[in-house]
């Protein structure tokens, strides 16, 4: 165990560059000292803490085992307690220069090492608790106490104002490394001799100050010479003690101290602000600057840098009086902190702060001055404002997304559950064991039967295994429709790595699902169809022509296996050469490209002249027609593969041979009966120009006949006679031209017409004829069709006319 160990010191630096909580512990609370222990039996006393033990620091010799400074039973004490919190106090014995016992109330802080895993205690003595020994007479006391004097490295000395006379104890003549006798012959010019010449003027001006009454004691810290050379630090105080008859100063006594060590720490102190990361200011007890960190020069815009003795107020003369009273509450030992506040600046711009104000001790465990501590928080408070805005915009995205968000803790308790979750189980979040999950919140798996195990369920499983992606859960709430859900999740981890819980995500898929369902129900009817279906080819193929899917029909027709076409063949072997020769032709026409095999194919499709009717040709050589349509398959914009569905058409070619042969036999028959209409026609238009031509003879003979009833009904029906003939060639020329258009006929005409022609026949039967119709309507017609179809009308409503 070493007590004097320089890597603990650095590490003690580097523990108090990077948390400044830990130079706070050392300022307010290490008044006697302090000591570290690393816990690893390396021990390291603080020069201040041997000096409170009555130790020379300088010229002691460092002993090698602890047990001569403090008890062993004490530091095991101290281990004991380090388990259980980073922070506490203690008291514990240590031994002095004389082999006394001295308890002292100590104050305990736990700190990081420089391995990952050591840790350093660090412990700040501040009160002895140990009363003088009753035991001892007055004279024993006395030197007991001078005993203790000495042994606080405590040089005393006594002067008289008035005649000059100086005394200097041994220990004065120690602190500077000389014995008594060689600084003899001691006079006042002794001091001065070993003092530095750049502090005489500020001692002596103390000195005077005190002497005249204008100060309660003298106090100086001024550099003296060494034995060795060096110039070390010394406190020196004084007061007058006694006075001369006529009230004058007589004696005065004092001591002065080495404080080297001090004044090194303070230099660290400064150096620790100067270059602190925060804004960091020392001032003494009248708000002097002391020092300043570059950070606090920066923010406040401080041009001068060298500001040591500058006084805060003076250069800050807009310093609010609430300031004001902060520093003078901390003079009188109170620490004020306050962790976010707002300042408005000049220009409008806010600043955010997080700042500190406490006193500092010095040498005496007096209030020195003051420590300020500010720092500019605005990006941080920025941060966390823009964090708060993604926090409500996540929950407001959680409430309202219809997406399942659930998370745990690392025990598995939920910590997330969020709106579209609750819904879909009819069920708030409870605080349930996962053991009691699957059964509260009818968690199932995919079948919808087998409920979930603990390890099973999505979020413990994510939580347990790291990950869960795509895994179907069936919810079958008790108060809410089932769900099908796809689940990804995954673990939560802390900024240490570790893991603190999982959380996973659900998408409701139910309506997919079940189109899922329905679709595998119509490609099973749409397979069944097609094996079904032996007079229809449906062949697949990639985008090269490769044969990938065929069905029963194609096995049939085509007289191939699946087995010998399936990602072996291609449609090109079921074409016979003359119909892809001159397809080749026609494509090399239209596009000026040399197409062969399959991309003759695509290239019909890309013409849109999918449907064609095409000859194949079976794997035993026979041949047969089919009407063939091919088609794209596409997955998105992009061409994946070709579709080719055909008919057998032989049966529908044979019958087209057999109407062909019928019409042609009917072309033959319409022709003979064109011929027919001919003869008939112009037999009947000669015997009745003959009938005609023997009337108007027999009336040019007979002229009294005219007006004979009987002769103007023969007259009317040689006429309508001549009509009908002239019909019948019209009938005749219609059904020998497609081209005949129809024409408006007046239907009242041609019915009024119709009743004169049979008008000796209704008279004859006793039948009155009359027509009621509209003479304004008209239709469109064939007259000899409609001149017939109202005489059929007419003689047929004639010869079925009741007798009544």
């Amino acid at each position: 165990m070493k007590l004097f160990d320089p890597p603990l010191q650095n590490e003690l630096y580097q523990q108090i560059c990077k948390d400044i909580s830990v130079f706070y512990f050392l300022q307010k609370n290490a008044i006697s000292g302090f000591f570290l222990y690393d816990l690893k039996n390396d021990f390291w006393l603080d020069p201040k803490l041997l000096e409170s033990l009555g130790y020379d620091f300088k010229n002691h010799k460092i002993k090698d085992n602890s047990r001569e400074y403090i008890f062993k039973d004490d530091l095991k004490g101290l281990e004991r307690n380090i388990e259980d919190v980073s922070e506490f106090d203690s008291i514990l014995r240590f031994k002095d220069s004389a082999g006394n016992t001295i308890q002292m109330k100590s104050h305990f802080k736990l700190a990081a090492g420089k391995d990952e895993n050591s840790l350093i205690l660090i412990g700040a003595l501040n009160e002895v608790i140990r009363s003088p020994r009753k035991d001892l007479n007055p004279d024993q006391q006395l030197k007991r106490y001078a005993r203790i004097i000495e042994g606080t490295n405590i040089g005393l000395w006594e002067w008289n104002i008035q005649n000059g006379e100086t005394i200097l104890h041994k220990q004065w003549a120690n602190v500077l490394g000389y014995t008594l006798e060689e600084l003899q012959p001691i006079s006042a010019d002794t001091w001065k001799k070993l003092s530095h010449p750049e502090d005489h003027l500020k001692c002596d001006e103390l000195l005077n100050k005190h002497i005249e009454g204008r100060s309660d004691f003298y106090e100086c810290e001024c550099r003296m010479k060494h034995k060795n050379g060096e110039w070390i630090w010394v406190e020196d105080k004084g007061k007058v003690v006694t006075w001369t008859s006529d009230g004058k100063p007589e004696w005065m006594t004092g001591f002065h101290e080495d404080i080297t060590e001090m004044k090194e720490r303070l230099i660290i102190k400064k150096t620790f602000i100067e270059n602190a990361p925060s804004a960091i200011a020392m001032f003494d007890t009248n708000m002097n600057y002391i020092k300043a960190s570059d950070k606090w020069l920066k923010d406040y815009n401080i041009k001068d840098h060298k500001i040591k003795g500058k006084n805060h107020y003076e250069l800050f003369p807009e310093i609010e009086d609430e300031w004001k009273k902060i520093h003078q509450r901390c003079l009188n030992g109170e620490i004020i902190k306050k962790e976010e506040d707002l300042f408005l600046r000049e220009d409008g711009t806010k600043t955010w702060l997080n700042w500190e104000v406490r006193p500092w001790l010095n040498a005496n465990n007096q209030i020195g001055g003051l420590i300020m501590n500010t720092t500019d928080i605005s990006h941080t408070m920025k941060l966390e404002k823009i964090a708060e805005e993604k926090q409500h915009f996540l929950e407001t995205i959680l409430r309202n997304i219809d997406v399942g968000v659930i998370s745990c803790d690392k025990e598995g308790n939920l910590t997330l559950f969020n709106k579209a979750t609750k819904d879909w189980h009819g069920l708030p979040a409870t605080d349930i064991p996962p053991s009691e999950f699957a059964d509260y919140y009818g968690l199932f798996k995919a079948d919808g039967v087998t409920p979930f195990t603990t390890s099973e369920i999505p979020l413990i499983k994510a939580l347990n295994e790291g990950s869960v992606e795509n895994e179907i859960m069936v919810i079958k709430p008790k108060n809410a429709p089932d769900k099908i859900v796809s689940i990804t999740g995954s673990q939560l981890k802390n900024d240490a790595g570790k893991v603190s819980g999982a959380v996973i995500a659900m998408h409701d898929i139910t309506q997919q699902k079940k189109a899922e369902d329905g679709l595998r129900n119509i490609i099973a009817k749409m397979q069944a169809i097609l094996g079904a279906s032996s007079k229809t080819i449906v062949i697949g193929t990639d985008t090269n022509g490769l044969i990938t899917f065929l069905n029963k029909g194609s096995e049939k027709l085509l007289g191939y296996s699946k087995e010998e076409l399936l990602y072996k063949g291609n449609p090109g072997m079921f074409h016979i050469e003359e119909e892809l020769v001159e397809l080749h032709k026609e494509l090399l026409a239209k596009t000026n490209k040399s197409l062969q095999g399959f991309d003759l194919f695509k290239e019909l499709v890309r013409q849109g002249q999918s449907t064609r009717n095409w000859t194949l040709k079976k794997k035993d050589g026979t041949k047969f027609p089919v009407q063939l349509t091919i088609t794209s398959i596409k997955e998105g914009d992009e061409i994946v593969g070709y579709l080719g569905v055909g008919a057998d058409i032989s049966d529908l070619k044979k019958t087209e041979k057999e109407l062909q042969s019928v019409l042609k036999v009917s072309q033959n028959q319409n022709e003979r009966l064109k011929n027919f209409a001919h003869i008939v026609s112009h037999n009947l238009r000669s015997h009745s120009g003959n009938n005609s031509m023997l009337f108007e003879l027999f009336l040019e003979e007979n002229p009294e006949a005219k007006g004979d009833e009987m002769m103007i009904h023969l007259q009317t029906a040689s006429k309508n006679l001549k009509e009908t003939i002239d019909h019948l060639g019209e009938v005749v020329m219609i059904n020998t031209s497609l081209d005949e258009s129809f024409i408006k006929l007046n239907l009242s005409e041609y019915i009024n017409m119709a009743i004169k022609n049979i008008e000796a026949l209704a008279k004859s039967s006793d039948v009155v004829i009359e027509s009621q119709l509209p003479t304004d309507i008209e239709i469109l017609g064939v007259p000899a069709y409609l001149d017939s179809i109202i005489l059929n009308f007419l003689t047929n409503g004639i010869k079925y006319s009741s007798p009544k």
